[in-house]
């Protein structure tokens, strides 16, 4: 089983081979924003899944400004890797994402 061949493959491990868990991150929505309390505009950035409710009254009838993410996610990451990063990319236990370090 897929389970047996993962434990033999941890036993072949030597003292200090150390591996890496990874995580693939879902992309996320930054909202930047801005509201009045009282007499004082308070703004706060915040990192945001989709849907934002906002609600609306008559001092405040319309949206606000947003910016329209894409409809699929893009396939490449929009960060730089680091150029030192030197974590195998093929997984070496499949069932708990955990990778080798290279060199």
């Amino acid at each position: 089983s897929h389970i047996q061949l993962q434990l033999q493959a941890v036993g072949n491990l030597r003292p200090g081979d150390m591996l890496a868990q990874i995580q693939t991150q879902v992309p996320v929505i930054r909202a930047n924003m801005l509201w009045k309390q009282e007499e004082q505009m308070l703004r706060k950035a915040r990192n945001t899944s989709l849907p934002i409710i906002v609600a609306l009254d008559d001092e405040n009838p319309s949206l606000p400004e947003y910016n329209e993410p894409p409809l699929i996610p893009p396939e490449a990451r929009s960060r730089l890797e680091r150029s030192d990063l030197k974590i195998d990319p093929q997984p070496f236990l499949p069932s708990l994402r955990a990778h080798r370090y290279l060199g």
